[in-house]
């Protein structure tokens, strides 16, 4: 599976919540509730998120729910197995209210959520060290303080808070998975490849490890090698989602588009909820995008959307039109991609779990989205005023992704004025595990008459190796229009 991703993937971060079995003080956090029942349920529930096996883990937390409606662990892990973003803020505002009949830890543990879906890392980040500093014997906490460092892309101190978790409980199978994503992104393949293979050790009839194994064979681009493993995994769980999307990205990379979006079709027939037949649609967008075919992507996003619209998941909508917006960016349709961003910022304000937090990071999402418009276009003083806008809040909230977002959007005007070396300069500080901003790099370097360093960059994009990712298929598609014209 995916490592856990911040901002597109805050929701995986909680998935290994500390709590403990038992009702007594072990060291762990522990899990409040009135019905020994309901923590049994929870715990087998928990273990089966642990191994990203989220869909069996919903029934079970429903039953836990059902014997103790102030259950607020259970519903925090409710929101991640949760199928769409309505479910998801429902559970999420449902662990709030319950979180007065929790432990002051549990609370921290829900604040600190809370705090990532709202973008406040400051606040996130000093209540997972509260929690450490509380429970320092609790292998899940040590986890969730790194996979926020993971998120902020501090590998190293993710690293050491995964050596942590593992210390304290060498059998923990989920701290493998992340640590093993952490060496990935350090380029320490040999170590990666023996952590992900000690965590098939741990668990090998689960589909996970197989998957994550998979998922490293693919980013070194051993295609063929990646896809037995995901096979592999599918014969354990012939419905785990995640290796659906590994082979379909695999055969992309081949230039085996039919094929992709035939595996795509694949689950699609099997998905159990709309939340899956949603991500199916959005891995044939991929699929297109990645071929060239940016009106059949369009499509695909759009049947994406109606599946929300259906039940009027606004949410879930705000996210997918934002999606259409960045890809009619790269189609030059300016204008339909500022209409695209101001619906995202409408729908979001429509939303039934909406809040002030919420609609003012929408609001504020939509300086940078309306300012790359203006860049692309060549509206320049526009951007410049929704940069200047946007790099103020996202400085004054201590925000690093945002601050990546920042920087490739003053980077992207630079390139407008061809001044190269504040485009590098910018760039550079952008987030590199986006795949596009590395193909920005190749075409600064380009410009600057640096053809070596130009190619050098380019490869790293078209061979990032992300699954089902659209920002990459964007980069990709761009990278082959350029190596033809070579």
């Amino acid at each position: 599976m995916k490592f856990v991703k911040i901002a597109s993937c805050v929701v995986l971060l909680m998935s290994l919540l500390g709590c403990n079995s038992k009702p007594v003080d072990d060291g762990k956090v522990p899990i409040s509730t009135t019905s020994e029942k309901a923590r049994e349920l929870f715990v087998q529930a928990r273990d089966l998120n642990d191994r990203l096996r989220g869909n069996e883990a919903t029934a079970l937390l429903q039953q836990a729910i059902a014997l103790d409606s102030n259950f607020a662990q259970a519903h925090l892990l409710m929101s991640q197995t949760a199928p769409g973003a309505a479910e998801f803020f429902a559970s999420l505002d449902a662990a709030r209210r319950a979180a007065a009949f929790s432990t002051e830890t549990e609370q921290w543990m829900i604040q600190s959520f809370d705090a990532g879906v709202t973008g406040n890392t400051t606040q996130q980040l000093q209540l997972l060290q509260k929690l450490v500093a509380a429970r320092p014997q609790d292998e899940r906490v040590h986890t969730l303080l790194g996979n926020y460092y993971f998120g902020q892309q501090n590998w190293p101190e993710a690293i050491a808070a995964y050596q942590k978790a593992a210390a304290i409980d060498s059998t923990f199978s989920p701290v493998y998975n992340q640590l093993g994503y952490a060496y990935r992104f350090t380029d320490r393949d040999t170590e990666a490849e023996a952590v992900f293979k000690k965590y098939i050790q741990l668990i090998p009839d689960d589909p996970n490890p197989h998957d994550s194994y998979a998922e490293l064979l693919m980013k070194l681009g051993r295609f063929e090698e990646s896809i037995t493993q995901y096979e592999q995994a599918l014969k354990i769980q012939s419905t785990f989602p995640p290796s659906y999307f590994g082979i379909a990205s695999n055969l992309d990379f081949l230039g085996r588009y039919d094929d992709a979006r035939a595996k795509m079709q694949q689950f699609l027939e099997i998905a159990s909820n709309d939340g899956q037949r949603r991500a199916a649609y959005n891995g044939m967008a991929v699929s297109y995008v990645d071929e060239g075919k940016y009106d059949l992507g369009l499509a695909m996003l759009q049947k994406q959307y109606d599946i929300a619209a259906a039940k009027n998941d606004f949410a879930a909508m705000s996210g997918d039109v934002n999606l259409m917006g960045n890809l009619l960016i790269e189609m030059g349709r300016y204008d339909d991609a500022l209409a695209k961003f101001k619906e995202t910022v409408a729908l979001q304000a429509k939303a039934a779990n909406n809040s002030e937090q919420l609609s003012d990071q929408a609001r504020l999402n939509h300086q940078y989205d309306a300012g790359r418009v203006a860049a692309w276009s060549g509206n320049l003083t526009e951007a410049k005023e929704m940069l200047a806008a946007y790099q103020s809040r996202a400085e004054a909230g201590q925000n690093r992704f945002q601050m990546w977002q920042a920087h490739q959007l003053a980077g992207i005007i630079a390139m407008q004025e061809k001044n190269w070396d504040e485009a590098l300069s910018r760039l550079k500080q952008s987030n590199l595990q986006n795949p596009y901003n590395l193909y920005l790099i190749g075409e600064v370097y380009n410009a600057m008459g640096d053809a070596d360093q130009g190619q050098e960059y380019f490869v790293k994009a078209f061979n990032f190796n992300l699954v089902n990712n659209l920002q990459q298929a964007m980069a990709r598609r761009r990278v082959a229009l350029i190596q033809q014209k070579a």
